[in-house]
This record gives C-alpha cells, sequence and structure tokens, in this order.
C-alpha cells in the first residue's frame, strides 16, 4: 500500500490540476465557494457585489501585469457597459434588454480601446501615450455622463428594477460563476502560446518583432479583450447595484481599479480579483468603525503593500497553490534539419545609404553575401558593421538604396516582416526575456511568428530544437534550468541563450552581433561549429567578429567596412593579403 500511494498527490487524482495554468484561480475560487458558508447573509451579499470590480482588476491585470500597458482609465469601459445594460433594459423587457446592452456595452468599449489603441501603440512612445489617452478618455466621459441628462440621469444615473434573485445566496453563486468562467477563460489565455507571446511583449517589445511577432498587434489585441471584459463586469456592476451612475465611469473609479489590481498583484489575474474582493471588504467594514478614518487606514495599507510586498497580498495563496503541483517543464525533442534553403545570394544590396543626421553611417555601392556560407564582416569599431546588421534586419527604416533580402525587397518593410522573410538576428548584448523561463524563451525564439486560433488555448509542451542547438544548450547548463526565469542567468549564460534561440529558428538567414564576446575559446569553438552547421545545412550566416582568428576557422567569405564603406570582400585568404585589409585593421602597415 505504501508503494502504490508512493508519488500521490491531490493533483494527480484529479487530471486538469495537472495544468500549471489552474493554480491561482482554483485557489481563490474556492475560498470563495465556501464564503457562504462562513459569513452572514449580509456580507454574502456585499461579496456578491464586489465580484464586478474583481472582474475588472483581472482585466487590468491582464492588460498591465501580463501585457506591460498600464491604462488609467479602465472606468470608461466600465461604465460603458454599467449605461448600455441600463439602457437596455429601460428600453426594452428584462431579457431581451440585458442581451442588447451587454451587446452594445461590449462592442462599444471594444471599438473605442481599438481607436485609442490603433492611434497609441504605433508610436514609439506607445505605453505612455496610451495611458495618458485612457486617462482623458475617463475624464471626458464623466463629464459627457454629468451633462447629458436626457441619456444618462445626470448626477442621479439610471436606476434599474431588481433583475438578479432576492435570494442572496443564489445572488452571490450567479455572479460567483459569471466571474469563475471569465476567470478561467482568461488564465487560459496566459497559459497558451499566445501567454507566453503577451509576457514577452511585456518584457522587451521591441526584441519580439526580431522573431516575427507584430507586437503593436499583439498589445492592441489584448487591450481590446480588458476593455470588453470590464464593459461586462459594469454590466453585472448595474445589475447588482441596481444603477449606473457617473461615478462609475470616471477618473477616480479608475484608480481604484489599479489600487485592487496593485495591492492584490498585478502579476495574477486572481491576485488583482483578490485584491479588488479584499480591499472592497476591508473598506466595508473600516468604514463601520472608523468613520472619518477608514480611507486614510487604506492608503496607509496600500503604501505598506507597495513598498514591502511588491508581489501583493495574494502571495501566500500561490505559494500554497505551487506546492499543490509543480508546472511540467517544456520538453525539448531533436528537430529535423531543414531543408528549404534556397540556393544563391540571401542577400543583394546597391547603393546603400545610411545617415543620421549629417553624419553617413552607411555607403557601400554593392554589397551581398549568400546561402549555404559563413560570412564575416569585420572592421574597426565605427565601421558600420552594427549598422549594416541593423538594416538587414529591418530595424533601419530610412535607408535609401536597393535590397533584396531572401527575393523580396527589404526597404521599408516593418521588423516583424523582415524576421518572417526567415531572418533572425542575435544582439551584441545578449537580449532575453527575463521574467519568462528559459524553456519559454527558447520556445519563443522557435515558434512559428504567425498566430492562430489554437495558440489562443493551447499551451505546447513539447518544442523541437536542432540537436546541435541542444548540445549547445546542454554544454552551457540551460538543459538544467529550463523552469528558471532567465533574468537569473549569468551573463554568459544569456548570451548562450539568446544564441540557442536564434539558431533554434532554423532560419533561412541568421544574423549575429559579436556573439562570442567574452566568451573563452572553447566556448567561440562550439558555436563556431554550430554556425557552420548551419550554413552546410543551406542556411546564410552572417556574422560580426573581432576575433580574427576565430574567423579564420570559420567563414567562407569575409566583408570588411571602414567608415561605412566596403572596402574588401573575398574569401579569408583574400582578404589576408589585402593591403588595405592590413594596414587597417591586422596592422601590418609599411
Amino acid at each position: 500500500m505504501k508503494n502504490a500511494l508512493n508519488g500521490w498527490s491531490f493533483a494527480s487524482a484529479v487530471p486538469i490540476l495537472n495544468s500549471p495554468w489552474w493554480r491561482d484561480p482554483v485557489c481563490l475560487l474556492i475560498i470563495l465557494a465556501a464564503c457562504p458558508f462562513l459569513l452572514d447573509s449580509y456580507r454574502v451579499s456585499s461579496l456578491a457585489s464586489y465580484f464586478p470590480y474583481a472582474m475588472a482588476a483581472s482585466a487590468l491585470a491582464l492588460v498591465w501585469g501580463y501585457c506591460g500597458i498600464l491604462a488609467l482609465g479602465q472606468a470608461a469601459f466600465f461604465g460603458l457597459g454599467a449605461y448600455a445594460a441600463a439602457k437596455g433594459i429601460e428600453s426594452y423587457p428584462v431579457a431581451p434588454g440585458l442581451v442588447a446592452g451587454i451587446f452594445i456595452g461590449c462592442a462599444a468599449a471594444g471599438a473605442l480601446a481599438w481607436i485609442l489603441a490603433r492611434v497609441s501603440f504605433g508610436v514609439r512612445a506607445g505605453a505612455f501615450l496610451i495611458s495618458v489617452m485612457t486617462f482623458c478618455t475617463a475624464v471626458a466621459f464623466e463629464q459627457l455622463a454629468l451633462k447629458f441628462t436626457s441619456v444618462t440621469g445626470g448626477q442621479n444615473g439610471i436606476p434599474l428594477d431588481r433583475v438578479l434573485p432576492k435570494d442572496p445566496l443564489l445572488s452571490y453563486y450567479i455572479g460567483f460563476v459569471v466571474f469563475a468562467m471569465l476567470l478561467l477563460g482568461m488564465a487560459v489565455i496566459t497559459r497558451s502560446n499566445l501567454g507566453r507571446v503577451i509576457a514577452s511583449v511585456r518584457d522587451d517589445s521591441m526584441r519580439i518583432r526580431f522573431f516575427g511577432t507584430n507586437a503593436e498587434l499583439v498589445q492592441r489585441r489584448v487591450f481590446v479583450l480588458g476593455a470588453i471584459v470590464t464593459a461586462f463586469a459594469g454590466v453585472l456592476d448595474a445589475l447588482y447595484s441596481q444603477i449606473a451612475a457617473p461615478d462609475r465611469i470616471g477618473f477616480a473609479f479608475s484608480t481604484f481599479i489599479v489600487l485592487w489590481c496593485a495591492i492584490g498583484g498585478r502579476n495574477s489575474l486572481a491576485a488583482a480579483a483578490f485584491g479588488a474582493l479584499l480591499v472592497n471588504m476591508v473598506s466595508n467594514e473600516l468604514s463601520g468603525i472608523f468613520l472619518d478614518y477608514w480611507q486614510i487606514l487604506l492608503a496607509l495599507i496600500f503604501i505598506i503593500v507597495v513598498m514591502f510586498l511588491p508581489d501583493g497580498l495574494y502571495w501566500p495563496i500561490r505559494v500554497l497553490g505551487s506546492r499543490l503541483n509543480a508546472p511540467r517543464p517544456l520538453q525539448l525533442e531533436p528537430a529535423v534539419a531543414s531543408s528549404s534553403h534556397p540556393e544563391g545570394p540571401a542577400f543583394v544590396g546597391e547603393k546603400l545609404i545610411q545617415r543620421f543626421g549629417s553624419f553617413t553611417a552607411l555607403d557601400v555601392d554593392r554589397v551581398s553575401f549568400d546561402f549555404g556560407h559563413v560570412t564575416a564582416l569585420i572592421g574597426p569599431n565605427g565601421a558600420g558593421k552594427s549598422t549594416l546588421i541593423a538594416f538587414l534586419s529591418g530595424a533601419l527604416s530610412d535607408a535609401h538604396g536597393k535590397a533584396i533580402l531572401v527575393g523580396k525587397e527589404m526597404l521599408g518593410i516593418p521588423i516583424w516582416k523582415v524576421a518572417r522573410l526567415g531572418v533572425k538576428r542575435k544582439f551584441q548584448n545578449p537580449r532575453v526575456f527575463e521574467s519568462l523561463s528559459v524553456a519559454d524563451n527558447l520556445f519563443i525564439g522557435a515558434r512559428d511568428p504567425k498566430l492562430r486560433m489554437r495558440d489562443w488555448l493551447v499551451r505546447d509542451q513539447c518544442l523541437p530544437i536542432p540537436e546541435d542547438v541542444m548540445s549547445l544548450a546542454r554544454q552551457h547548463g540551460l538543459l538544467a534550468r529550463l523552469n528558471d526565469d532567465a533574468g537569473s542567468l549569468a551573463h554568459g549564460q544569456k548570451q548562450f541563450l539568446e544564441v540557442c534561440m536564434v539558431l533554434g529558428s532554423q532560419s533561412q538567414v541568421v544574423l549575429l552581433d559579436e556573439p562570442t564576446a567574452g566568451m573563452e575559446s572553447a566556448d567561440r569553438a562550439a558555436i563556431g561549429q554550430v554556425l557552420v552547421y548551419l550554413a552546410r545545412s543551406g542556411a546564410a550566416v552572417l556574422i560580426v567578429e573581432h576575433d580574427f582568428d576565430f574567423v579564420r576557422s570559420i567563414a567562407d567569405r569575409i566583408l570588411v567596412l571602414d567608415q561605412g564603406a566596403l572596402i574588401a570582400d573575398g574569401t579569408v585568404s583574400e582578404v589576408s593579403e589585402d593591403r588595405k585589409v592590413r594596414d587597417l585593421y591586422l596592422g601590418e602597415g609599411g
């Protein structure tokens, strides 16, 4: 019997609990399901009326905590849902009026969010701009609600007849079920393949573009989804409070949503919801005891949480949930080497000019490199090497000339579209997604960048990786740390992780900017072997490197830049004998 029970856990007895995404929300839902048996009817009714706030806080956690978008005007969407429900029920019988209110409120909130996101995320300061625009929207909507009394009821709002059952227990569980469905639905998304992408956008919205992800589109979709959920929460709030009032659509209420999310913990949907429920229950109790000072006490609680509990008040429950069942690590398996690489030139550029103000960083008459070869790009500091790499990856949109990359004209194409041509880039300083695990970083590097419907619901647990890349990861301890956050790695391991992310994508063109900087000779040799293997498999490898001995060992061809101009192009032996190169780079002038 003892042997039979060895390794048994509560999670293993219930199959759904083997999925890691369940832990935070299910722990909270178990607590909430038991509350009616622990509280009196008044507190049960109060807690039920706070479910809409929990939904709004969870939606903000999705937008802010998971995607890094601090929206300061979520009350605008909340109020749209509340007023739409009130007008629908006021104008039609309850059932069709409520359905119409839900549809109109959510559609209006989604459309407004799409417009705000479209305007904001297309510019460099998009994250700041969306905060300002949502703030202004909430302020404007509150003023409109107060002015247009014939539509909104002004200061008095729009009262509703009771729609929910009078029985506190039944009313509570209606809100509980709706809240649970929304919470679990959002949890599925955050734990899906899309959830990995959302988190990577939060960590480094520019880096993810170089893996072929349209970061602006991801941000827009998450923001719109958060707005729709918030509007639905507003509908439910109107049903519980029996009124749609202007104080639910302004900046003050938006601030409360942010506070609830921060106090509970913005990095978890359940934590944010817990914060909303806890703060409102505590406020309800404090207001009855400290009539004049309860808001000051609440402010002190917020300050303490921000200073000493950055993960929020929900962390003890999260720790408990994590002990019930550890997340399953991503399983790596050998991938079949790609055989779809074309032959001939991978890139041909003519009359390429890149200026930064009055400074000309690149001025090349003609430059090219081929599939199936390792091409080294060398030259002194400031020669234009990194500029050329940035240009080839699509990071420079104002260059002039003609540039054919993988058979396509690339000038004017955004970074993510260049990456989808089969071009991946390794940066000079390692840029990994630090809050994601090592395994998820490898997944981001190797995944198909196109998001499909299954990516909203499914979290792949098996990742094909080329055997040589897997060997490189194993050799440098990355496979032993698959579940560790990438931010906890040493600098050298981050360097290897980014190399593995780029090489694991099996791209047609691989751009590497000093990938072996700071490495020992054995480590450089290991990376060199992988690069040679990739080239022999048909990929085009372009590497910026200062170590000429390393270049000799792997390169089929060398390009030499000086002051933005190409001064030499040939085999290793040809470039080694070139007088200009000797004078400039090898220091053998005479």
